[in-house]
């Protein structure tokens, strides 16, 4: 094998050992991840199913959101046929169903990716509460809730017009989230350093 060939097949296993997809569930996963106590949506479809095909690269970018409160997953129907007639995938083609609180929901919103990134971050992401951070925050939280957590208020307020400023259509959701997620922060920062005065 040449040198070219060789790094050609090196790039092809770095790539597909990077990419990151929705988990493929079965009813006993599906169970521990809803008994977890995490939110999550699911995505009930057939292979030979065009939407499924052509929503599944979105579905899996989901996946590779930051955040660890939510679970994203793909179910076989043609594999798990009972879970999708339980679930409401009667015909085994498409549904999207989501977790709250544990309570199940029938998805009826938008399925472009911008929009179930939205429901995701407002709705189904449990937000980090600085007072429990070690449950409720990712770990990209917690370090910049370190950060600021000693600097004067007048720097938070500072920080947080910056933060307002950079908000854009033109960001991406994740940046958009994140940049949200370091609002509540710091405004969580705020109000407990005016109750403990």
């Amino acid at each position: 094998m040449d040198f070219q060939s060789y790094m050609f097949q090196a790039l092809i296993i770095l790539c597909l050992g990077l990419s990151t997809s929705a988990e493929e569930l079965t009813s006993v996963r599906l169970k521990q991840l809803v008994e977890s106590g995490k939110n999550g949506m699911v995505k009930f479809c057939q292979d030979w199913c065009t939407k499924c095909a052509r929503t599944q690269e979105d579905w899996d970018k989901l996946a590779t959101l930051e955040n660890d409160s939510v679970f994203i997953g793909n179910v076989d129907c043609g594999k798990e046929r009972e879970l999708c007639e339980e679930h409401g995938a009667e015909r085994g083609c498409y549904a999207i169903q989501y977790w709250h609180n544990g309570a199940e929901h029938k998805y009826n919103g938008s399925q472009a990716y911008d929009s179930l990134a939205r429901f995701i971050d407002s709705i189904l992401s449990q937000k980090c509460q600085i007072t429990s951070p070690d449950s409720t925050c990712s770990e990209k939280a917690k370090k910049y809730l370190e950060k600021w957590s000693p600097r004067g208020i007048a720097d938070i307020k500072k920080e947080i017009l910056r933060l307002k400023s950079l908000d854009s259509p033109d960001l991406t959701p994740e940046l958009n989230n994140w940049v949200k997620e370091r609002s509540r922060i710091l405004g969580q920062i705020i109000s407990n350093s005016k109750s403990e005065m």
